[in-house]
């Protein structure tokens, strides 16, 4: 009965052992014999007549003459059998791998193999449905959303959005289209006169301050595309006509510019709304049509079906025109799979500033694993609470809105409908007048929040910028509710001196110069939010650790 049991032990083991070689043979792993059922169970020897060499050759294996000897006859008959069995057995695999589109072959040299971790599908291939959703929130946001960027950043973004606004001053029909792809080198030599425009036919002498412009910007910079609205413009209100594929006049449509720069690792889309737009933000006629769909169907302001977040409707209208967006997020996802690792920062200024803000909540939402960073000038509000709060619970969306002077459509639309999204940057319009004597950096605290301000009173230096973390712990501005309540006196024949202010402090010349002069002269950049700072031991000194409490 020992012998019997010992036997039945014996075959369900090997039974295991086979079980389990076929699940790892299944799943194209490599498996140990010994490791399946231990060192105590040690499988009948394989056949050792068939070795395979290097080159995949078989080769009978040679033993002594003697041994070699004995039944030769049915030995060679055997082998020739086995040969032939074989032989039509690999006949049948090579077949079935060349059939397998992900076996490499050697009629498929460069063929992906399904297990090959070197074959990676590119960031923008993966669908947002395959990445879990993930969420962070105004009072505990991820760490890319609460970094801020430096000034050099601010710097390169309101140039480009200057070169945007500024080229129909050079040429009213210059094709911005034309630069994309030109390299840096070629937009020197033509800017020098070395070299004509070559296979750049449209470009012109006139347009050398165009191209200086944008070398202005940054040494690294290439032009990756140019989007904007196609139609034709009627009376009153411009009106889609893309069936007839005619263009509207460049004053009078939404533009999207698409730069690279290697040295930031960015990819950099300026936007822009029409002149009358960029120069007033919020009109009338846009309050009023707001106001209506509001009380007629609240839903009717959302966002879109995938986003049912209220926006404002004038903002969403010019940025859903036809075919801007899926051309911008197209050419982004061909960027990022052919230049990994970049950030992806929409900018813009004014009515600009809201498109941007659209563009860089629905890439964030859609591309979970880019990061999307918005640095905005001038920006007023886009939506409503709701929007707010799900713009700032996408972990790699960071907004970062930059304020200066007494700007007053930062404050519009008024009313507690519209809200804000991000931090706030405010610069003081006395930066204007400061010189680099003003600032002595020597043992100036870099956190602008308590602590700061006490190294301020002590050494007298002024503070021109802050950073409020959401809005957070700012005082109440009521620049632009007086300028906005003055408006009608203004058009009336009425004069307002905060009023001309307010119109001088909203144009994008002023934030250029103000980010600008504070890099020339190396004003203290803002390094941390204000009401953080919240003491010693908690964070305002070196060697001191962030604590949050509950």
């Amino acid at each position: 009965s020992g012998a019997n049991q010992a036997q039945v032990d014996g075959e369900t083991m090997r039974d295991m052992y086979q079980a389990q070689r076929r699940e790892a043979d299944a799943g194209n792993q490599f498996v140990s014999e010994t490791s399946l059922l231990g060192t105590d169970f040690i499988p009948s020897m394989p056949d050792l007549g068939g070795l395979v060499d290097l080159d995949g050759e078989k080769r009978r294996n040679t033993f002594s003459d003697d041994a070699a000897s004995e039944d030769s006859s049915s030995s060679l008959v055997e082998v020739e059998e086995e040969d032939k069995a074989e032989a039509v057995e690999a006949q049948k695999d090579d077949a079935e791998k060349e059939e397998d589109p992900f076996v490499v072959t050697p009629n498929r040299s460069f063929a992906p193999r399904r297990d090959s971790v070197t074959h990676l599908p590119p960031p923008s291939a993966v669908a947002s449905e395959t990445l879990p959703s993930m969420r962070s929130s105004e009072q505990d946001p991820a760490a890319h959303q609460v970094e801020i960027p430096p000034v050099d950043d601010f710097v390169l973004h309101a140039r480009l959005c200057s070169v945007l606004d500024e080229y129909r001053e050079v040429d009213q029909n210059f094709e911005f289209a034309s630069l994309v792809g030109m390299g840096q080198d070629e937009m020197r030599l033509f800017v020098d006169g070395a070299a004509d425009a070559g296979n750049k036919s449209m470009l012109q002498q006139s347009h050398i301050p165009i191209v200086s412009s944008i070398i202005e910007c940054g040494d690294d910079l290439v032009v990756e595309g140019f989007v904007h609205e196609v139609g034709s413009c009627s009376h009153g209100d411009a009106q889609d006509d893309t069936g007839t594929a005619r263009d509207k006049s460049p004053d009078d449509r939404v533009e999207a510019a698409i730069f690279y720069s290697a040295r930031h690792r960015q990819f950099i889309v300026s936007w822009r709304g029409s002149c009358a737009d960029q120069a007033k933000p919020v009109r009338n006629r846009h309050l009023k049509h707001a106001k209506d769909m509001l009380a007629h169907d609240p839903h009717s302001a959302n966002l879109s079906t995938e986003q049912e977040v209220p926006v404002f409707p004038a903002y969403r209208d010019a940025y859903f025109k036809p075919g801007i967006e899926e051309s911008v997020f197209s050419l982004l996802d061909e960027l990022a799979d052919r230049t990994p690792f970049c950030d992806v920062v929409m900018t813009g200024h004014s009515f600009g500033a809201a498109l941007a803000t659209l563009a860089g909540a629905r890439y964030a939402s859609s591309r979970h694993q880019i990061r999307v960073c918005c640095n905005l000038f001038g920006s007023p509000k886009v939506g409503g609470v709701e929007f707010r709060h799900w713009a700032n619970s996408l972990p790699n969306l960071k907004v970062m809105r930059v304020e200066y002077g007494s700007d007053p459509w930062v404050s519009a639309p008024e009313g507690t409908a519209w809200s804000h999204v991000g931090h706030s940057i405010v610069i003081d319009s006395a930066v204007t007048s400061v010189s680099d004597t003003d600032f002595k950096t020597e043992g100036l605290h870099p956190k602008l929040g308590d602590h700061a301000r006490k190294v301020v009173e002590e050494k007298k230096v002024l503070v021109i910028a802050r950073a409020y973390r959401f809005d957070q712990h700012r005082p109440n501005n009521s620049a632009g509710k007086q300028f906005l309540s003055s408006v009608a006196k203004s058009m009336t024949g009425g004069h307002n001196i905060a009023t001309k202010t307010g119109k001088n402090d909203h144009e994008l010349s002023g934030y250029v110069y103000a980010v600008e002069r504070i890099a020339s002269l190396k004003i203290p950049w803002v390094s941390d939010f204000v009401g953080e700072d919240a003491g010693e031991g908690v964070v305002g000194k070196v060697g001191n650790d962030r604590r949050m409490f509950v």
